[in-house]
């Protein structure tokens, strides 16, 4: 998948897109409807480890898979403003899968990022380093700053529980506000696979 389109730059662009990936268009009617999603399947190429892949039909859902995935057995996790289970990246692994993905397709660092932050939470720790990324993302968007305040906020879980554990060779989301499949003890999470991807794109 290539992101170096007319389609793909109107898209990234569009205020409305964003905050209706994050779900926070409701706050902001008033946004132009100024775009036309290309395609519900982002790919993310991290060749030569598996894709990920962000499926926006009725939210977004994050796959991982060497193939356009079917079913949810590569399933990381997903977000629908309802039930989601959005916890999947800690924030040294999206950075290094948004660089990856950007040489790879062609896809702006920025909006790998940014693509990438729905599924990586902002914890306390992360916050000094990452919301000036994220803004400067949204930013070179031409996001407007009180659209790019509300979904840095809808990213950020500021409980002093909430992080990262390691457990053997796993890590898990720890906390009250977790919402995460991505556990050590869930044996149904694709951990191998999701390993492959994080060891390639680490290098």
């Amino acid at each position: 998948m290539r992101f170096d389109t007319p389609a793909w730059r109107t898209t990234f662009t569009s205020p409305l897109f964003w905050c209706r990936y994050f779900f926070v268009d409701d706050r902001f009617a008033n946004l132009p409807d100024d775009h036309d999603t290309p395609s519900d399947i982002i790919e993310l190429n991290l060749s030569p480890a598996p894709s990920l892949f962000i499926n926006l039909d009725g939210g977004a859902t994050l796959y991982v898979s060497e193939i356009v995935p079917t079913t949810t057995t590569t399933q990381l996790g997903w977000e629908d403003n309802c039930h989601g289970h959005p916890h999947v990246f800690r924030w040294p692994e999206a950075w290094n899968i948004a660089r990856t993905a950007g040489s790879n397709s062609q896809l702006d660092f920025g909006n790998a990022l940014l693509l990438l932050s729905l599924f990586s939470p902002i914890t306390n720790a992360d916050r000094n380093e990452v919301v000036p990324l994220l803004r400067s993302a949204l930013q070179h968007n031409s996001i407007p700053y009180f659209a790019a305040d509300a979904i840095i906020d809808s990213c950020s879980i500021t409980d002093d529980d909430f992080g990262w554990l390691r457990v053997g060779e796993r890590y898990s989301c720890s906390g009250d506000a977790a919402a995460s499949l991505r556990l050590a003890e869930n044996d149904s999470f694709p951990h191998d696979l999701l390993q492959s991807v994080l060891v390639h794109t680490s290098r």
